[in-house]
């Protein structure tokens, strides 16, 4: 386990919140090998929703698609009634952790376990408030250009697998919290204007800011009590 400082931003939530909070510090990061299979025995996994329909398989290069500067669309949650989303993983005896025939870059590992509290992301762009998703109904949300994501970027210079946004539970009995790992992207993933480490596990905390690519947008994390119920 290592930890680091970082410097905290906060949120400006509607048009009454400002400013960004301090987070905090000591984050853990642990060991992942990308492409890794899922252990067998996990807990009984959800399917949450029909999954849309995905096109064909790749990742982003430096030189390629995702490597460049461009417009970006806002991004989206793969769209279901009651926020069903493409969250459920196959698993593949052979090839690994395989979702529509798409290999995926990363798998659920045995503590994953299902948000205890209403997490949101607060979406910015420019000091504008986008978007709002909620993420209470998967214990993991993949980021990226694919089709396979759960949570869309439309920015070029994201990856098609970016990021992964993972709910966990170290210990029994322990609260269930929020970490983020940046999938080997080619333009990396900032957390409150640091780049993550690749291939890693690193805890989020309330008020923290996410940025994926070169992308301008900000992705605020909170959670209910701080904010409110909506």
């Amino acid at each position: 386990m290592q930890e680091r400082e970082r410097d905290g931003r906060g949120a400006r939530l509607g048009k009454s919140t400002e400013a960004r909070a301090q987070a905090g510090a000591g984050r853990e990061r642990e060991a992942f090998v990308p492409g890794g299979k899922p252990s067998h025995g996990q807990e009984e996994r959800y399917e949450w929703g029909k999954p849309a329909t995905f096109p064909s398989n790749g990742d982003a290069s430096s030189g390629g698609e995702d490597g460049g500067k461009g417009e970006e669309k806002a991004p989206t949650l793969v769209a279901k009634p009651n926020f069903g989303l493409t969250g459920a993983l196959a698993q593949d005896a052979q090839t690994g952790n395989v979702y529509k025939g798409v290999v995926l870059k990363w798998s659920e590992p045995d503590d994953a376990r299902l948000p205890s509290r209403g997490w949101r992301l607060y979406v910015f762009k420019e000091g504008e408030l986008k978007d709002t998703l909620h993420l209470h109904r998967q214990s993991a949300y993949l980021v990226g250009r694919h089709g396979v994501a759960d949570l869309k970027v439309e920015h070029p210079s994201c990856s098609k697998q970016h990021a992964v946004l993972q709910f966990r539970q170290k210990q029994e009995g322990a609260e269930v919290k929020p970490y983020l790992m940046d999938l080997e992207s080619v333009n990396k993933t900032r957390l409150n204007g640091e780049e993550v480490p690749p291939a890693r596990y690193v805890e989020l905390r309330a008020q923290d800011t996410i940025q994926f690519g070169l992308s301008s947008r900000e992705y605020v994390l909170m959670h209910e009590s701080l904010v409110g119920s909506s």
